[in-house]
């Protein structure tokens, strides 16, 4: 921190999850809380509807008072299907036999259709509809979209002992364990006995949220929608719930968009500990198939946050989750204090009973009908053969019902009976391989293989559920008939109806069909990856098919989407399923793909030069117009295989991102007040469409040429923001913040991810990632050190506590082994991570250290510190290696260059300095245009530049060589900037300020033009004038220059943009600022003939000119006057005079047919002539790296020479 620093902001961050002291573990077996119903029944208390909260609450969400209209539909729903009302429960008490959990009874939900799938509301009996205000509040937690009206529950007098088991635990008055984490292997039952419980209490009125998870809809089954979804389906199931967590919404509207951190503690831990102590009866939420949300890297935080808080909640809420017992979920869910962890493959729960009464229940079933049709003889097909099919299903239930829906499926089913009972080993995967066989020849020849190998990709890959028609549209198949046909014959692999979603069976069928180990050689192997490139391409096809401009036909631009009475009409007339399905997910597909398949890129082509606005169109009627950004970031990986597909691409991110809101608001609005606002020399969106769109608004070209710098504003950080980071792979931003909190950020979307990690008691002044990214390190004034795990918060070890006083800078070592903190008491500390214990303390500054860093090899620190000094260290001994003085004020930060040879400093004197790492000598000048101090600076990935955040509310980015300003300043932020950092990839840059925000800025824009680009030209005229000129829209960027009395022959822009110069036929030099046309420097007088060409030095401090008078002559930029000159080395005139990279040589061609290369000051000829030319040389210009030269000459060649020898290269 700087040595001036401001009054530390005081202001706190939201309140802390309410803790509690561990609960006593308990054993991972029921039976001892189990009841067998063998020897008693249980009796539950009457279902009696909850009495209304008496809490004080600013608005009551409870009933409607038009008790007979349904509530109104999702803002995000299209198709709309009638929500009748929920009903009351009005039985008496309960006596619960052995049959209790065998209901099939779902009319108690609530639904309504949505283009991306079913969205169900479920009223449960003791709670009433809510007010139309409370389900707009309830809207805007987006919930996943669940239904559970075809998921299968037990059957009668199967798993009667562990559904009892459950009911018992999730229902007992002294609730030592209120989680319940049931696993098994896939097929064990675990789903059918979630959705059996689950309709149990919702029967009873005590199911809270009923969440499942399935890998068929990835798209629905992401971590980042839980929390809401559960606070959602908590609120439609009881009234008091309802009102507290509408209290939230209406509160903080944006809650939906924070870290799932946040959503807990306000949407899920407030409300439910201020509301339990009006509940009676406990509340039962389920979780099923938790292994299929997300993986297991995603669904971390989520993970963390559901074993930590769950137990602590009040004991009327209880949880039973499932899932097969994977890696991450067993070592969270085992031995938890609260948790129970209960093994269906345990012996007590063996299911082997129950799935052979399954099996002869079914056969039953299948014998009665189609006894007539097969000519089945009576008792087929006998008990041994029942008991064998059994013995071969043993407890998978899933085998089970997949061999009996094989059977269903067969024309002949004694003969398919046959075939299960011919093989003596046969897996599920034989099952699965076997029925395969059975829906389809497999004859590679023939259409049928393929729809049936394209189908099952469809449904592998799919994003969510898809059904036959958007299947058909999506993969462009001819024939529909056939490719229904095709799922009859899977019928017993996948549940499918005609016009509904398509589902696999159940997950494991989807692992078989891609594991590459059991079925690769197989025809039915699904290759996700030519898969998903499939789908790329066809929802491309079904776009190019169906995007037109105003789809759905507005009448008026004067509504915003929501306001259009009818817009959900108009959608499902409009826009087909596939269609919305395409927009939402085609860039999705193809990032998964990870192609670089050349055929792909003129259909994205295509698809951004004629369609792209109207996709954006869809995505804002339908709702899903944040899905636009995101899109465009999908696709950019692919992007690097086509020049014009990255243009394009990296245009699409600014213009989403930039209209957003317009986006979201409203569709028409696209074109009327985001197209016309574009930058039109700049964006290639713009430049395409005004010419299609002919009647859009004209702009003024007086405005900005270019997007803004600044590419988003990160809000929300509560406080002032004293230092951010990028992670290793740049996709997050890490910042802390005066309020004591660290927060992880999408560095992409702006979105809070993690976060706020809480455990600093004052401002935290460092943070730092570890070079793998999953850790995080902060420094704070409360004299700690403290590492975080970086996507859950989790503290990883005790605070660092031997600094004395605040620590302001902390920095991993390239191993991530070791932590350098400085702080106030004056020393440097080495922490070794694992152990947290210290392996060095530097002493040798004689004020604060205000900031440390390690050399890229790790051999290294550099401090700087409120002394004036920057000191190199030897990491590992503490020896001082150098000590580097040139400041006269505090200096506050420091960083190594990539290669590890230069440090530079920002100080107090408002300079940046950049030093050779050893002998502490000047790579260049101190590096001055701040107006304020500099707190922070950073190194581009490549060494090049360096960045700069000062007091005076500016970023700028420096050349390393010459000090030169090369982009910036980047204004936005309305107060101190306080730190800066590149993103690995060097394209951006975030900064930190005291205004409370972090911005993104984007590094090849500026406000400044970062020299002569392809976007400005200065042009030369025989009308003694010259003007600067936009390329591709020929817009005049300046007034006509006009001063010189004869033509102009040469311009060139100096290397920051601000100046032009010009050489006249007058024998004259003028310099002339870029953007005004004023006469900056000049005429500048002193050759005898015409002025053929002019200059500018590297760092604009100097301009060359050639003359007809065979001189060339260096002159001061900005006074006029002759700095060395005149240089005589040719025997005829002098065409053209370029500069070396690093200013100190100039190279010049001439009418004698050579080039020369002299010393810019002496004007000593270094090399040449180069001889090789037959006729006059016009042109000449150094490489990037200063090692060759390439002349043009009237001899109608190009050549390319080494600079040092004269050497003909090509």
């Amino acid at each position: 921190m700087p040595k001036d620093v401001p009054p530390k902001d005081t202001a706190k961050s939201k309140a802390r999850l309410p803790r509690s002291s561990p609960q006593p573990r308990r054993s991972n077996r029921l039976a001892a809380v189990a009841t067998s119903l063998a020897t008693t029944s249980s009796t539950l208390e009457k279902p009696e509807g909850l009495e209304r909260s008496s809490i004080q609450t600013s608005r009551s969400w409870g009933k409607s008072k038009a008790k007979s209209s349904p509530p109104p539909p999702s803002q995000r729903s299209i198709v709309f299907a009638g929500v009748s009302s929920p009903t009351a429960a009005t039985s008496s008490a309960l006596q619960v036999p052995a049959t209790l959990f065998l209901t099939n009874d779902t009319s108690d939900h609530s639904i309504v259709n949505n283009v991306n799938g079913d969205q169900h509301f479920v009223y449960e009996v003791n709670a009433t509809p809510p007010a139309p205000h409370a389900l707009d509040l309830l809207r805007i937690l987006d919930p996943i979209p669940m239904n559970a009206v075809s998921r299968p529950q037990c059957l009668k007098g199967t798993r009667e002992n562990i559904l009892q088991s459950l009911s018992d635990t999730l229902t007992a008055p002294s609730a030592a364990a209120k989680v319940l984490w049931l696993h098994g292997m896939a097929g064990s039952g675990k789903s059918t006995i979630a959705t059996t419980i689950a309709e149990h209490f919702h029967k009873c009125g005590q199911r809270g949220a009923f969440l499942f998870f399935d890998r068929n809809s990835p798209a629905k089954s992401g971590p980042d929608g839980v929390i809401r979804t559960l606070a959602h389906q908590l609120a439609l199931s009881n009234d008091i719930l309802r009102n507290a967590i509408c209290d939230v919404i209406e509160r903080d509207p944006q809650i939906a968009t924070t870290t799932l951190t946040l959503q807990f503690s306000d949407l899920i831990m407030t409300p439910l500990c201020l509301c339990a102590s009006k509940i009676t009866r406990p509340i039962v939420i389920i979780l099923d198939a938790f292994d299929e949300c997300g993986d297991a890297q995603s669904r971390k935080a989520l993970l963390h946050l559901l074993i930590k808080h769950l137990p602590t909640l009040p004991h009327q809420f209880r949880f039973l989750i499932t899932g097969r017992p994977e890696f991450d979920l067993n070592n969270a869910f085992y031995f938890q204090p609260g948790i129970i962890s209960v093994s269906l493959g345990a012996a007590e729960w063996s299911s082997a009973a129950d799935v052979l009464r399954y099996i002869e229940h079914e056969i039953d079933g299948l014998y009665e009908a189609r006894r007539v049709s097969d000519e089945l003889p009576l008792g087929w097909p006998g008990n041994p053969k029942v008991q064998d099919i059994g013995a071969r299903a043993a407890n998978s239930f899933i085998w089970a019902a997949t061999a009996i829906r094989f059977l269903d499926a067969a024309d002949n089913v004694d003969e398919r009976f046959q075939i299960l009972l011919s093989q003596t080993a046969f897996t599920l995967g034989d099952l699965y391989a076997t029925a395969l066989r059975s829906a389809s020849n497999w004859d590679p020849c023939e259409q049928s293989t393929a729809y049936c190998r394209r189908i099952l990709g469809a449904v592998v890959v799919g994003r969510i559920a898809l059904t036959d028609d958007m299947i058909i549209d999506i993969l462009g198949l001819e024939n529909a008939k056939s490719c229904r046909l095709v799922l009859r014959r899977l019928s017993c692999l996948l549940q499918w109806s005609e016009g509904l979603p398509i589902r696999t069976l159940h997950a494991s069928f989807a692992d078989y069909l891609t594991d590459a180990s059991s079925c690769g050689d197989q025809l039915w192997f699904v290759d996700k990856a030519k898969n998903h490139v499939d789908f790329t391409t066809g929802c491309l096809r079904v776009m190019k098919r169906f995007l037109r401009f105003n789809i759905c036909g507005l009448e008026t631009s004067h509504l915003r989407n929501r306001d259009v009475p009818d817009l959900a009409k108009r959608i499902n007339n409009c826009i087909p399923r596939s269609l919305a399905y395409a927009c939402r997910f085609w860039a999705e597909h193809l990032n998964l793909a990870r192609t670089n398949d050349p055929q792909v890129v003129p259909v994205i082509l295509d698809f951004f030069r004629t369609h792209f606005l109207y996709w954006l169109e869809v995505l804002s009627l339908i709702g899903d117009g944040r899905a636009a950004l995101q899109a465009m970031l999908d696709a950019e990986p692919f992007s690097k295989y086509a020049l014009e597909v990255k243009a394009f691409t990296q245009d699409g991110i600014k213009f989403t991102r930039a209209f957003m809101s317009v986006i979201l608001e409203s569709a028409p609005h696209i074109y009327i007040s985001a197209l016309p606002f574009a930058p039109p020399s700049t964006s290639i969106i713009r430049q395409q469409y005004s010419l299609i769109m002919g009647n859009t608004l004209r702009v003024p070209t007086n405005r900005r040429s270019d997007w803004p710098s600044c590419e988003h504003a990160i809000e929300g950080c509560h406080s002032v923001v004293p230092s951010v980071a990028y992670s290793p792979e740049g996709g997050r931003v890490a910042s802390v913040s005066g309020d004591g909190n660290v927060r992880v950020w999408n560095a992409r979307t702006g979105e809070l991810v993690a976060g706020p990690f809480e455990g600093h008691t004052e401002c935290v002044n460092s943070v730092a990632f570890s070079p793998d990214g999953t850790r995080i390190a902060s420094g704070s004034y409360d004299h700690t050190v403290r590492v975080w795990d970086a996507r859950t918060g989790e503290l990883v070890g005790p605070p660092f506590e031997r600094h004395t006083d605040g620590v302001n800078s902390v920095a991993f070592s390239p191993d991530g082994a070791h932590i350098a903190s400085g702080s106030h008491d004056r020393t440097i500390l080495v922490w070794d991570v694992q152990s947290q214990l210290i392996a060095g303390r530097f002493r040798g500054h004689t004020d604060v250290v205000g900031s440390v860093a390690f050399s890229p090899d790790g051999q290294l620190i550099g401090s700087g510190s409120w002394d004036a000094t920057v000191c190199i260290w030897n990491a590992w001994t503490g020896e001082l290696v150098a000590t580097h003085v040139r400041h006269s004020g505090a200096v506050n930060s420091v960083a190594f260059s990539p290669n590890g040879e230069h440090i530079a400093s920002g100080s107090d004197d408002w300079t940046v300095c950049v030093w050779e790492v050893h002998s502490g000598e000047l790579v260049a000048e101190p590096f001055a245009g701040h107006s304020r101090i500099i707190v922070s600076v950073a190194f581009s990935p490549d060494g090049k530049h360096i960045a700069s955040g000062s007091y005076d509310q500016t970023v700028r980015v420096w050349d390393v060589q010459t000090g030169q300003l090369v982009a910036g300043p980047f204004e936005g932020h309305s107060s101190f900037v306080t730190s800066v950092a590149y993103s690995p990839d060097g394209l951006h840059i975030a900064s930190g300020s005291y205004d409370h925000t972090i911005r993104i800025w984007d590094t090849r824009v500026g406000e400044l033009l970062a020299g002569p680009d392809e976007l400005h030209v200065a042009l030369g005229s025989q009308t003694d004038t010259f003007c600067g000129s936009q390329m591709r829209t020929s817009a005049l960027a300046a007034a006509p220059c006009d001063g010189h009395d004869d033509a102009v022959e040469s311009v060139a822009f100096s290397p920051d943009g601000k100046y032009i110069v010009s050489g006249s036929q007058d024998e004259t030099i003028s310099v002339w600022d870029a953007h005004t046309g004023e006469l900056v420097a000049g005429p500048i007088e002193g050759h005898n003939g015409w002025v053929m060409s002019v200059a500018f030095s590297p760092d604009g401090k100097y301009i060359a000119s050639g003359s007809e008078d065979l001189t060339v002559r260096i002159w001061d930029a900005h006074t006029g006057d002759l700095i060395a000159g005149p240089f005589e080395r040719h025997s005829k005139p002098i065409n053209s005079v370029a500069f070396s990279p690093d200013g100190k040589c100039i190279t010049s061609g001439s009418d004698d047919n050579t080039v020369c290369v002299g010393d810019s000051r002496t004007g000593r000829l270094l090399a040449g002539p180069f001889e090789g030319h037959t006729e006059e040389v016009c042109s000449v210009a150094f490489s990037a790296d200063g090692k060759s030269i390439a002349s043009g000459s009237d001899d109608r060649t190009i050549r390319i020479w080494d600079a040092r020898t004269g050497r003909l290269v090509i």
